[in-house]
């Protein structure tokens, strides 16, 4: 197997797309795309680090304050909103055993997130955009040392992600609230998720009931003298057992 195939599909072809789940490409997705975003941050960090002790003559001063601007940026919203939000993704439907509420608003997300942040970082890369000029100034912004269109289009890339990051809150909550089809129905007001841990409203459990199915090895017992028959000499110890909370 050429190295190629292996870096697109996985060892032996574990990460081929046929042999993938939706939640399994939509998983990768994310990661992919999350540490694609972590090399731009990585390099950019070391282009600004290089400027600083000695400027490049292919970098102007503009153009550095542009970069600086979208650099930390992309570190938030490209590469850790993305690895988060594709985690939360996967484990939340993991966890509460049922189906995510819907791949399709996940795939949305990532689609988001993807663009709004490649736009304000060409944006800033290109055009030289840096709000970080009037960031500790009050408005009206001086628009001589910046294009407005280009701020309006890094902008743009912003509400993108922030729309993005809307469609994950929803779907994360309607997943953790929605009951998937075939399963019983939880009453309002009561949190009963299956075979996690808790128990299903039609199997109330009570005291008497759990001292019941309580090992003896794990009850605290209590022995005193039973009662003295006529016909016996010793008393049995009789007891008494609780379990051990």
């Amino acid at each position: 197997m050429s190295f190629t195939t292996t870096l697109l599909e996985g060892n032996k072809g574990a990460f081929h797309p046929s042999t993938q789940t939706p939640m399994q490409k939509l998983t990768l997705r994310f990661v992919i795309i999350g540490l694609v975003y972590y090399g731009f941050a990585a390099i950019e960090g070391v282009i600004m680090r290089i400027f600083a002790v000695d400027q490049i003559s292919i970098i102007g001063t503009k153009q550095y304050f542009g970069i600086l601007t979208a650099h930390p940026l992309v570190g938030i919203f490209g590469s850790t909103y993305m690895l988060v939000f594709g985690a939360f993704l996967f484990l939340v439907p993991f966890l509460l055993k049922k189906p995510l509420w819907s791949v399709k608003l996940a795939n949305w997300t990532c689609g988001l997130i993807a663009v709004g942040t490649f736009t304000f970082w060409f944006d800033g890369f290109v055009s030289h955009y840096a709000p970080l000029y009037t960031l500790y100034w009050p408005l009206p912004a001086d628009f001589t040392q910046f294009n407005a269109l280009a701020g309006a289009i890094f902008i743009t890339g912003i509400a993108l992600i922030m729309l993005g990051t809307i469609f994950f809150v929803v779907n994360i909550f309607a997943t953790l609230l929605y009951t998937p089809e075939g399963e019983p129905h939880v009453p309002k007001g009561r949190h009963v998720p299956g075979r996690d841990g808790f128990h299903r409203p039609e199997e109330p459990v009570h005291r008497a009931n759990a001292v019941a199915r309580t090992p003896t090895s794990s009850r605290r017992c209590l022995s005193w003298p039973s009662p003295v028959a006529p016909s016996t000499s010793r008393s049995t110890p009789a007891s008494s057992c609780s379990p051990a909370y």
